[in-house]
Formats: structure tokens, sequence, C-alpha cells
């Protein structure tokens, strides 16, 4: 049986944008934080074990965010990965709800509402 290639490339799609979306609110915690605990990008990037440009391409979700490098940022920052990716995902879920939330969870969000 083929895959169409239509319904395949809208689905990467949706994944794709899912990705970038959810890379950027997830730096964008990383670097709130980081900045209220005065740490700057070099220091910060020392500590991870990463480059400053490294970590500047974090903050912005230009680049992935591997477990690993999320924990470690937890340990740095004080807080459980779980609770980042939280805080992350909130705002993503009132501005893009159609891209993160899968049809069945849609369902389940509108019915508490």
């Amino acid at each position: 049986m083929a895959i169409r290639s239509g319904t395949r490339r809208r689905s990467n799609k949706n994944v794709f944008r899912y990705n970038r979306l959810f890379y950027g609110s997830v730096g964008a915690v990383v670097r709130a934080r980081r900045e209220v605990l005065g740490i700057n990008g070099e220091d910060f990037g020392k500590k991870l074990g990463l480059s400053q440009a490294q970590v500047s391409r974090l903050e912005c979700g230009k680049q992935g965010l591997r477990l690993g490098v999320l924990r470690r940022i937890g340990k740095i920052l004080g807080a459980l990965p779980s609770k980042l990716l939280a805080e992350a995902e909130k705002p993503l879920l009132v501005e893009h709800p159609k891209v993160l939330l899968p049809k069945a969870d849609k369902k389940v969000a509108q019915a508490g509402t």
C-alpha cells in the first residue's frame, strides 16, 4: 500500500512547524530563567559543555534539544526539565492549538472549557 505524498507532506510540515515553535518557546524559557539568575551566555555554555554560539542557537529555537542537555539545563537553572517544558508549552497551546493538539486532544480540551 502506497502513501500519498500530499498527505505525508502536510503531516511532516505540521511536525516541522511544531518543532520550530516548541524549540523556540523552550529557548525563550531557558533564556529568561538564565537572565534572571544573572548568568551570561558564555558562562552558561561552559557549564553545559556547549559553545556560546550553540547556546544562542538553542535559545533562538534554531537548534534541537536533546534530553541530556535539557537535564543539564534544568540542573543549572534549578528547575526540573518537565517544569521547563510545561512552562514552554503553555503559551503555545493558547496561540497555536491547531498545530499542537492532535484531534483527540482538541475534543478533550473543548469539553473541558
